[in-house]
């Protein structure tokens, strides 16, 4: 009980350090927007998005507005699951109650409504760890207990996540986990109606905050199973108890058809791909595993060494033939599997793997029985080990210290930038030259500039034939162009492998074509659009809008040029760059003469 207490304060203080002027802001802010659209606009489906854009302005909660998606029923989705909203919903009205007592108007953003989510916050995060105590008691000695909530907490990126990121899911998850371990474990020794139903609300929240969450009904599923014998007493036992797991399911179910049917009435269909970008999504088939493990970027064991204790403890436990062993052992593997399949494996900025932080109970119950087995070692190797653990977490607290000194980048960090700060205390010459390339910089900046390390790498020049675009090594007009009229506003495409024009991630990308308008470019509105492509399915694109620039005549061959970076590459081997005209207007212009260098020597 004095580590829970010791937690709290310091949670607390930790949190007073680091209090958000705005919380309500990006992610979260997605998240959030169910609430106010639903009880205080009454606009779930986003009709009228002036409100959104009045309360922005007033706010700044948002640079983009990359939460929403466009259905094709013209209403903006909010990509973010209710799962939030369902659970900060006493908080919110709370806040929505306290706003007019305190002199802040009802908008749902304002300052009360700020506090209640950090206090929503708190609450979860505080009953998580209350959750894990319980859980890990179960298994382990209130010494023992003890240390694995302190080395969670000061050991691990858990407490970066929960004091630095205010509201972001993982913290209230984390609860969640603690509840569907608490409940599995209360099942298995009585197979009442509540405890089903209580497991079943617990995985189906989960699941409604995040639905690859659903993947915890692994551990329920192979609880009490290591071998043969008692995988046919687990199956004997679910027959036995269906009817109560039929209603378990159902409650799972029912939870889960909230998303289902916003989805439904917002889009006219039941599931949707909410993200809608084909630059992002799962690659099951090629994972990111090392990088998601061991990369100077985010890897988990990089940022958080710990857990390597972990490791050693699933051994122990599947030497010993522990019940639980293949419960925890298979769930966590299929989560760093679904986790690390994620081509945005980094999870924009944070510090280390904060896709893991909501499952690290799991991985404190291994953990558990390392300790219990270092403990019965001779006094050399115990305290070794053990001085070994006060050297991780007083890491931890030291990178800890970094990331919010800036001596840490969130999201760019290279193996150069982490070694020439390692346990630095005082930033290095020219440390942001050793970051992946920072693209918030204009690309044409950098490719001009002296001191840029730029190397021209490849150069291709593409002319049309009339029927199709071939490869030049040089062209001279007259042209003959790729057209498009008031009948066919796209003209022939030019597609190209990415495979063709760099193996390199970031590069920076120097465009020149020709257009030609058969008329005045005001009226026609010209555009040369360049995409990225995966499967076909465009996820990044540039545009020209011809018309805006001095330089073009109608009548007349003009030249027109873009400088840009590539994009986040979702698969280098299979990508491909496609390029066409667009005609916006009405009358008809056509391209031709594409020329398109490759600057690599970014990091």
């Amino acid at each position: 009980m004095f580590a829970f207490l010791l937690i709290t304060l310091w949670f607390f203080c930790e949190i007073a350090n680091h209090l958000p002027t705005n919380v309500l802001s990006y992610d979260v802010y997605g998240a959030y927007l169910h609430l106010p659209a639903n009880f205080i606009y009454k606009d779930s489906f986003l009709i009228d998005w002036s409100w959104i854009e009045t309360m922005n302005e007033k706010y700044n909660s948002t640079p983009t507005y990359y939460q929403f998606w466009s259905a094709d029923t013209g209403r903006q989705v909010i990509k973010y699951p209710l799962g939030f909203a369902v659970i900060y919903a006493p908080f919110f009205f709370i806040g929505h109650w306290l706003a007019p007592i305190l002199g802040f108007e009802q908008d749902g953003f304002s300052a009360p409504y700020h506090f209640a989510v950090i206090i929503g916050h708190c609450v979860y995060v505080l009953l998580g760890l209350w959750m894990a105590r319980k859980v890990l008691l179960h298994f382990f000695s209130e010494r023992l207990t003890a240390l694995l909530l302190l080395i969670l907490f000061a050991g691990t990126n858990f407490f970066f996540t929960t004091t630095a990121s205010l509201a972001m899911p993982h913290g209230h998850l984390f609860l969640f986990y603690g509840l569907v371990l608490w409940f599995t474990i209360q099942w298995h020794k009585n197979q009442s109606w509540k405890n089903s139903l209580l497991l079943g609300a617990s995985i189906g929240l989960a699941a409604l905050i995040r639905a690859t969450e659903i993947i915890i009904v692994i551990i329920p599923l192979l609880w009490q199973v290591q071998d043969r014998k008692s995988l046919l007493q687990k199956w004997q036992l679910i027959k036995q108890e269906k009817h109560k797991l039929f209603g378990l399911a159902l409650l799972v179910a029912a939870i889960g058809s909230i998303q289902l049917i916003y989805y439904k009435l917002a889009t006219g269909n039941f599931f949707i791909d909410a993200y809608n970008n084909a630059g992002e999504g799962f690659d099951f088939a090629r994972p990111y595993t090392w990088q998601f493990l061991f990369s100077a970027r985010k890897g988990w064991l990089v940022y958080t060494p710990i857990f390597i204790f972990s490791c050693f403890g699933f051994w122990l436990m599947y030497k010993r033939n522990h019940k639980v062993t293949y419960a925890l052992l298979v769930f966590s593997l299929v989560n760093l599997y679904v986790l690390s399949s994620w081509t945005c494996w980094w999870y924009a900025e944070s510090f280390g793997q904060r896709a893991l932080v909501q499952s690290y109970l799991v991985l404190l119950i291994p953990m558990g029985y390392f300790l219990r087995y270092v403990n019965q070692q001779k006094l050399a190797l115990k305290s070794t080990l053990f001085g070994l653990i006060l050297l991780f977490v007083a890491f931890n607290q030291f990178q800890t210290w970094q990331m919010h000194r800036g001596l840490l980048h969130p999201s760019r960090m290279t193996k150069d930038a982490y070694w020439a700060h390692f346990l630095a205390i005082q930033p290095v010459r020219h440390f942001t030259d050793l970051l992946l390339v920072d693209k918030d910089v204009p690309a044409h900046e950098r490719l001009n500039d002296p001191n840029s390390n730029l190397k021209l790498s490849q150069k291709l020049s593409f002319v049309f034939d009339g029927a199709v675009w071939q490869k030049k090594e040089a062209f001279n007009k007259p042209f003959i162009g790729a057209s498009t009229n008031n009948t066919g506003i796209y003209s022939q495409d030019l597609v190209i492998p990415y495979a063709d024009l760099t193996n390199q991630e970031n590069v920076i990308f120097r465009f020149e074509a020709w257009v030609y308008c058969d008329g005045n470019p005001q009226d026609i509105l010209p555009r040369v659009v360049v995409k990225m492509r995966h499967k076909g399915k465009p996820y990044y694109d540039h545009y020209i809008q011809v018309e805006n620039l001095n330089e073009i005549r109608p009548y007349e061959w003009s030249k027109v040029e873009l400088i840009f970076y590539s994009t986040d590459v979702r698969n280098r081997k299979k990508d491909e760059m496609q390029i066409f005209g667009w005609q916006a207007g009405q009358g008809a212009f056509k391209l031709d003469g594409i020329k398109i260098e490759v600057f690599e020597g970014l990091r």
